[in-house]
């Protein structure tokens, strides 16, 4: 970076030093999944590798709630990724279900899908690590957590208790 921008970045209000920081996470997540396609492995192991452990110290519980961690899981999301969009579509202690709109962990803005791209990443790469992260944190705290992908850019994410 040089450093005009980066002086430009510091002068800015929150908002944009946030969206500054929303966009190199999402940038080093792709690029890791990037490196570790280049190297042979399929986004669903990378995802495993990455998120199939320390769900229980991150949620501080072994055993939470569908709702519990669909509240803490809208609050992360709201957090980074700029412009999201989070509907809860139902929420009890067993079953808890959002809705995301207007982007995700793979993307967000007007070029969604632009970071992935970059990294040579197909929607359907990202979508099959974002799965398998969910699927691999679930099964750590007793939850099956599903993502499931729409036509229409939205995505449901939904947490059961087996």
């Amino acid at each position: 970076m040089d450093i005009g921008k980066a002086s430009k970045i510091e002068q800015g209000s929150p908002a944009d030093l946030w969206r500054e920081v929303a966009r190199g996470r999402l940038y080093f997540e792709l690029g890791g999944l990037a490196f570790a396609v280049q190297k042979g492995f399929t986004p669903t192991e990378f995802g495993r590798h990455v998120w199939g452990h320390g769900a229980v110290q991150r949620t501080g519980k072994a055993d939470p709630t569908a709702l519990e961690y669909m509240g803490g899981e809208a609050k992360e999301h709201l957090h980074f990724i700029p412009d999201i969009q989070v509907h809860f579509d139902v929420m009890e202690d067993d079953l808890a279900q959002m809705t995301l709109s207007n982007g995700c962990w793979g993307g967000y803005g007007k070029k969604r899908w632009g970071t992935a791209s970059y990294w040579g990443l197909s929607q359907d790469q990202v979508c099959e690590y974002c799965h398998e992260c969910y699927r691999a944190w679930g099964e750590q705290i007793g939850l099956s957590i599903t993502t499931n992908p729409q036509a229409d850019g939205t995505c449901f994410i939904r947490a059961t208790r087996p």
